[in-house]
């Protein structure tokens, strides 16, 4: 994972993490070098010299007392992300499904654990809770991230959302995250299109294809409101690799 970057980016950094670069573009404080001498070994000994990790903005969300906007836990567990090309493992990371964005913790200068929203446009993908995940451009709604069903051409992925309700009580507002939503995505030539149901996912066939895929559809039970990754995925294997 060690891979160097110019000196200013580090710099930089450092600065910035250590008061001395200040963003309201009044020049650069000199007084204590030693303090960012400190922050560039901190810097180089946690992320192995690559300022990518660390581009990315500050994150805040809605409390809830009794829920969360993550994929399937509120913890940051250990995963893989890759950005820009380069893979990075076991970094904390968590999903925001009501924002719809990828969080890495890392622990600041003063020890403390801090979350840092990545930005779409360096993600190429990632794993958590060992499942993967890439980074597709819809038209008309920008970046998304979808779980990987099968991910190949055609392939088959996942798009999961949450809501977030607002609660008023006479002591006050309160808010709640919704259960994790899924839409099923179909992907060919690059193109994410969502099919919520058998006649949807059939029209993305060929016409020649449409009767034996509506066939298997039935025969199998295959419903795309509640249909799970191994139902999808043996529906994928059956139409990209169908046995002689």
């Amino acid at each position: 994972m060690k891979r160097s970057h110019p000196l200013p980016y580090r710099l930089l950094f450092a600065l910035l993490w250590t008061g001395f670069l200040p963003c309201t573009g009044q020049e650069i404080r000199t007084e204590a070098p030693e303090a960012v001498r400190q922050a560039l070994a901190f810097f180089d000994a946690s992320y192995g010299s690559d300022v990518n990790l660390l581009n990315g903005r500050s994150y805040s969300l809605v409390y809830s007392p009794s829920s969360h906007p993550f994929y399937r836990t509120g913890e940051y567990l250990p995963g893989t992300v890759v950005l820009s090309g380069v893979t990075y493992r076991a970094i904390p990371l968590n999903y925001d499904l009501y924002q719809q964005e990828l969080v890495l913790q890392y622990v600041s200068y003063s020890g403390r654990p801090r979350p840092l929203v990545l930005p779409r446009s360096l993600v190429d993908g990632f794993e958590t809770n060992g499942v993967q995940f890439r980074r597709f451009d819809v038209p008309g709604t920008g970046p998304v991230y979808l779980e990987v069903i099968r991910d190949e051409d055609p392939g088959c992925y996942l798009h999961w959302e949450k809501e977030l309700f607002q609660n008023a009580e006479a002591t006050g507002t309160t808010y709640r995250y919704g259960d994790a939503k899924r839409k099923v995505v179909l992907v060919r030539g690059g193109h994410p299109v969502a099919v919520g149901s058998r006649k949807a996912f059939v029209k993305e066939w060929p016409p020649e294809r449409q009767k034996a895929i509506r066939s298997y559809l039935r025969q199998n039970g295959i419903r795309f409101r509640n249909a799970g990754p191994l139902e999808l995925g043996l529906l994928m294997d059956h139409l990209n690799h169908p046995r002689p």
